[in-house]
């Protein structure tokens, strides 16, 4: 047996999840950890992705510039519009084309640009999420402005917007010298965890600086595109590409424990809800899973529905989130596409971070490798929710999207319901609601042996108990 928790308006006032069956998958947004699909992401390669990271940031930045610049704050723009893995250049005019060029030659001339991507390929650590992010925010004004001045010198607006001069970044940077290089100093005489602690210091003193700098700023100006794209779109970027290197994902979570209080309260609306109690079946690979209509594949008439078994997935408690390496995990994208944006150089050389994509016998074991990064990354959770015991269904966007809501509610066979618990403070009408709906079903189904329960306190075991009521 395992246990579902839901509120009783979701079972049967607004969303009618009993009487149709039906089993809701979430978005991550939806969940209650906010770390949930979290990824120790690290960056770690050679000049060649380094200098198209780069560049790819330069793209995405001009994208989103562009929108800031054409829809004059008439529309809201939102994070889904800053693209970061594909920007289809082939779809683009020759003209814009010769922009993108002339802009990444204009950012590069800067000497403190041009050797950030072999400075980084020396990095004897593997870039981390803060370390990039401080990159980033020093690189920023120098791209906008390089994208401001050629816009307004080739016509395409009548002023330079957002441009600021950058005589003091350039002095800052003659008193320092390259800053990866010196990070790289930095950590030879005194070691990683110096420079991990000197990275997040600055972020810390960054967030206090921004955050300080907003309180003299409206309300209406912080919720502007200007000020996404100004001042929010480095972190923005790096956030949207740790989201894109996975496909988006769903889940319906399962416990299999329903004596615990702290769940009746978390989960069953203060206790107020009922919890559902399916069978699970077992594969030949001795894996749990329950029977879901989904769909399969596509006919004539459009999409072809099926019952399939739908598999659990045990949730690991643990200490740390599993780490992935960026520049070998993008598998969203098709070969060729890898190889123009990340994988090659201007001169047709080839990065070693690509070298799975043209070796057949690694590729497959690539795959595998991905897809149990996926699944184990969406999987684990911090040793604070080990209580939960859980296991989870899960979807995610492939061959079928997801992105609606309706189509992430999946129904099951009423006869894998074992039976519902009411919980301690169900209101009554709730619970006659419940009934009259599981009496039809029953009846519907031929089923004489369904299960209800009434939950209680036991002051012998101190748990949440239950006791079986005939209401039949």
């Amino acid at each position: 047996m395992i246990y579902r928790f839901r509120t009783a308006e979701a079972l049967l006032d607004r969303f009618h999840e009993l009487d149709n069956q039906e089993i809701y998958f979430a978005s991550p947004k939806e969940l209650n950890d906010p770390m949930e699909g979290f990824k120790d992401l690290f960056w770690k390669g050679d000049e060649i992705v380094w200098k198209n990271f780069l560049i790819n940031y330069v793209k995405s930045l001009e994208a989103f510039f562009s929108l800031t610049v054409l829809t004059a704050e008439t529309v809201k723009l939102k994070d889904e519009d800053i693209k970061v893995l594909s920007h289809r250049s082939a779809m683009h005019p020759p003209e814009h084309k010769k922009l993108m060029d002339d802009i990444i030659k204009e950012i590069f001339a800067y000497k403190y640009i041009s050797t950030i991507p072999k400075s980084l390929a020396n990095r004897a650590s593997p870039v981390r999420r803060e370390e990039l992010l401080s990159y980033l925010n020093f690189f920023h004004q120098y791209v906008i402005n390089a994208i401001s001045k050629l816009y307004f010198e080739k016509g395409y607006t009548d002023q330079k917007y957002f441009y600021n001069s950058s005589e003091e970044f350039d002095e800052l940077q003659s008193s320092v010298g390259n800053m990866v290089e010196l990070i790289n100093a930095i950590e030879s005489e005194n070691g990683k965890s110096v420079v991990d602690t000197l990275f997040t210091v600055t972020i810390q003193m960054m967030t206090q600086v921004k955050l300080r700098g907003k309180k003299s700023i409206g309300e209406k100006e912080l919720n502007t595109n200007s000020f996404l794209l100004v001042s929010e779109f480095p972190e923005k970027y790096l956030s949207r590409l740790e989201e894109s290197i996975y496909p988006e994902w769903y889940t319906a979570s399962f416990l299999t424990d329903n004596t615990n209080s702290a769940i009746w309260g978390h989960y069953g609306d203060n206790h107020k809800g009922i919890c559902l109690i399916f069978k699970t079946q077992t594969d030949e690979n001795n894996k749990e899973f329950l029977s879901l209509d989904t769909e399969s594949g596509y006919g004539s008439g459009g999409p072809v529905r099926a019952i399939r078994p739908h598999r659990f997935h045990k949730i690991e408690y643990t200490r740390k989130h599993i780490e992935i390496d960026f520049f070998r995990s993008m598998g969203r994208l098709s070969k060729e596409e890898l190889n123009a944006m990340w994988y090659s150089d201007e001169n047709g050389n080839m990065s070693i971070c690509g070298e799975h994509l043209n070796k057949v016998d690694d590729n497959k074991e690539w795959k595998d490798g991905y897809w149990d990064n996926f699944y184990k990354s969406i999987t684990t959770k911090l040793d604070e929710w080990a209580y939960e015991k859980e296991f989870r269904i899960i979807l995610n966007d492939g061959f079928y999207q997801y992105n609606d809501k309706k189509d992430r509610k999946l129904k099951y066979d009423f006869n894998d319901l074992e039976g519902i618990i009411f919980g301690i403070k169900t209101d009554i009408a709730d619970k006659l609601k419940a009934i009259r709906i599981i009496e039809r079903k029953c009846k519907e189904n031929g089923r004489k042996d369904f299960n209800i329960y009434q939950a209680y306190y036991s002051k012998e075991t101190g748990k949440i108990e239950k006791f079986k009521i005939d209401v039949f």
